[in-house]
Parts: C-alpha cells; sequence; structure tokens
C-alpha cells in the first residue's frame, strides 16, 4: 500500500480483523475459522518468525483462539504483517489469515512489487474502480486468497 497511508490502514485493518468472529464455521456469524490441522499452527508460527527474522512488525495476531472451548480445533487470531520488501516468506502461501503489508512511494516501485507476488494468486492487486482502493469484489475475498493482497 501507498506509504503515505501505511500506518492508518494498517491499524484499521488490526482493528477489524479483531473484531472478526471466530467460531464453528457452520455457523453464519463466524468469519475466522479453524486452521485445518494443529500442524498448520507450527506452519503459520514459522511464517511469522521468518517475517519477523526479515525485518516483518507484527502489529497484532498470530495467537491461538478459543484453546478451552475448542482445545482439538486449531483457531487463530488473523495476523497482520508489516515486511519491508517481497520476502521469501510472503511469496509462499501458510494456508492462514496473514495479510502481508508491502508499502510504496511510486506506481513502478508498486508494480514491481506486484510482480514478484506469488503467480497463484487469482487478484493480486485490491484497486477498483478508477484506480481506487477496494470494490465489492474484494469484500467477500476467502482468507487464503487475501494474503495475495499485498498491493492496495
Amino acid at each position: 500500500m501507498h506509504e503515505d497511508i501505511a500506518d492508518e490502514l494498517t491499524e484499521r485493518i488490526v482493528r477489524a480483523d479483531s473484531s472478526l468472529p471466530a467460531g464453528d464455521p457452520f455457523r453464519g456469524d463466524t468469519v475466522v475459522g479453524p486452521l485445518i490441522s494443529e500442524p498448520a499452527i507450527g506452519t503459520l508460527a514459522k511464517a511469522l518468525e521468518a517475517a519477523q527474522a526479515d525485518s516483518g512488525k507484527l502489529p497484532a495476531g498470530g495467537d491461538r483462539l478459543l484453546r478451552e472451548q475448542a482445545p482439538a480445533a486449531a483457531y487463530v487470531h488473523p495476523a497482520v504483517v508489516r515486511v519491508p520488501a517481497q520476502t521469501a516468506v510472503v511469496r509462499e502461501d501458510t494456508f492462514a489469515p496473514v495479510p502481508y503489508v508491502l508499502t510504496y512511494r511510486a506506481l513502478e516501485e508498486a508494480i514491481e512489487l506486484h510482480s514478484g507476488s506469488p503467480g497463484d494468486c487469482p487478484s493480486r492487486s485490491s484497486h477498483g474502480p478508477g484506480g481506487r482502493p477496494g470494490g465489492p469484489r474484494r469484500r467477500r475475498l476467502g482468507l487464503r486468497h487475501r494474503q495475495c493482497l499485498s498491493v492496495l
């Protein structure tokens, strides 16, 4: 996202993520369901450690949720990670709720970041009509594809 709005927008994403209801994915009000398995929590933890080792900042998330209510399920709080560049961990799909925030100043930098993102991401750019961020199509993206939205 553009560096002029990165701090404010990251803060808004963190606030929004912290308010998402977690729980049984068969309930209509659930937004954050469990990861596929207990080992997936370890994969997520390794990805967050790798991002931090690459100078990434973790303003929120990654911690275990609903441990007492659902001890056999792998619920985690969605993580938000600010990274300085398209690193290996950003390019790798963790199959977990982890949006990576990368910033740019000029359009050329944004295009370079976008070009370095994973090839299997169907919606890597989140620009809507008129070049504005967002748009109705982006509101219902699954959490797997959220990770692919690295450029706003």
